[in-house]
């Protein structure tokens, strides 16, 4: 018991007020936690064109396991009108496979005892394998519907922290680029052949996202998102592939509130 009391004794020597630091920790925490709340959930969706384009056929689609850890905080400006801001670490990817016709690509042939990057016009099948980790900063406009719906819309940064853009070409043949001096094109029969975009990959993500969210009780909540990027995936000098790709995703969390709704002076009555 002695020895648990030496620390605060020793402070209260020094003249440190452990009681008013007490105090001051405990009003920041509530400051934080006011209206504010975390969720965990999943992403589901794909990086793609918007709309299928011609020339390109779906085979397979298999999301991977996206999750979503998020902190959000609603900042009241009117009884049913908030800002909603947050950051989160979210993840984002899919696996296609799709037939083909007529699509340019780029692709390292590798016959066991040479590799050679061919560039050209490629009939048969692609697999794209997609797998992108993000810190996400949501800013968003919400609007309290009744006690137990929320609706929020606005946009969304995201700053990539890790990036893979993968597949291979497979059962088909390419023609190649003519030749500069002769203009004739050769026809090569593909296997199989991998290709590797990562590294040209966008770092930011920008897009716009609306929200539902649902009370469920005075803590619990489920969020229905949808999210679509007005930023190309690729840089725009990046030819490889013959159209832009956006991410396209939508979300299911489930999240705890901090101070439930209505509870607080701050919020719709």
């Amino acid at each position: 018991m002695l020895c648990a009391l030496r620390p605060c004794a020793a402070r209260a020597a020094e003249g440190v007020d452990v009681s008013g630091l007490w105090g001051r920790t405990k009003n920041l925490s509530a400051i934080v936690t006011r209206n504010a709340a975390v969720r965990v959930g999943l992403n589901i969706g794909a990086t793609a064109p918007y709309g299928i384009p011609k020339g390109v056929g779906i085979i397979s689609y298999a999301p991977i396991f996206a999750s979503i850890f998020g902190f959000e905080k609603e900042l009241y400006f009117a009884p049913r009108w908030f800002a909603n801001v947050g950051l989160q670490l979210e993840y984002k990817g899919m696996r296609t496979r799709s037939e083909v016709h007529d699509f340019y690509t780029e692709v390292v042939q590798d016959d066991g005892q040479n590799v050679a990057r061919v560039a050209g016009i490629f009939t048969g099948e692609n697999v794209t394998r997609v797998s992108r980790s993000y810190i996400t900063m949501p800013l968003h406009l919400g609007f309290v519907v009744g006690p137990h719906l929320l609706l929020k819309a606005g946009g969304y940064a995201s700053f990539s922290l890790g990036q893979s853009f993968t597949g291979s070409v497979e059962n088909g043949f390419l023609w190649t680029r003519p030749d500069p001096t002769t203009g004739v094109s050769n026809k090569i029969f593909i296997e199989r052949a991998e290709f590797n975009f990562s590294s040209k990959l966008r770092r930011w993500d920008f897009g716009a996202e609306a929200v539902a969210t649902m009370i469920l009780s005075d803590h619990l909540f489920m969020d229905l998102g949808l999210a679509f990027g007005a930023h190309g995936a690729f840089s725009s000098r990046f030819t490889a592939l013959p159209f832009k790709m956006y991410n396209i995703y939508a979300s299911f969390c489930v999240g705890y509130r901090f101070s439930p709704l209505g509870k607080d002076d701050t919020q719709a009555k």
